[in-house]
């Protein structure tokens, strides 16, 4: 639903693969796995193939659409109800000066008959 969760899913992954490779399971230990692919993946293509192949399967790529923080429905709900009374508010404004102004029509055909 948003980037913070896709984030605690990536560290869940770290936590769970890295030390099976002897890796820590922190930044350094995501960077030294980032250093073995790059290395031996000058020496095998297949290894940069399967590392393509794993990063466009885990659609970690197309996550930056993702707002950093989703908005709970709750709050969806009050902004869509706060959006609905300002909508309220605006028509409210537009009948009362078109009721104004068709008032000051009258009152001014009322003086133009009354001459």
């Amino acid at each position: 639903k948003d980037r913070r969760g896709v984030a605690a899913l990536v560290r869940s992954l770290q936590e769970a693969v890295l030390p099976a490779f002897g890796l820590p399971a922190d930044e350094q230990g995501l960077r030294d796995m980032q250093a073995k692919i790059w290395t031996y993946g000058c020496c095998d293509p297949e290894i940069w193939m399967l590392a393509e192949t794993a990063m466009r399967l885990s659609h970690l790529r197309i996550c930056g659409h993702l707002p950093w923080i989703a908005k709970s429905a709750k709050d969806q709900a009050d902004r869509q109800a706060s959006a609905r009374g300002a909508q309220q508010r605006l028509l409210n404004r537009r009948l009362h000066a078109g009721e104004q102004s068709r008032l000051a029509l009258v009152r001014k055909h009322q003086v133009l008959q009354s001459r």
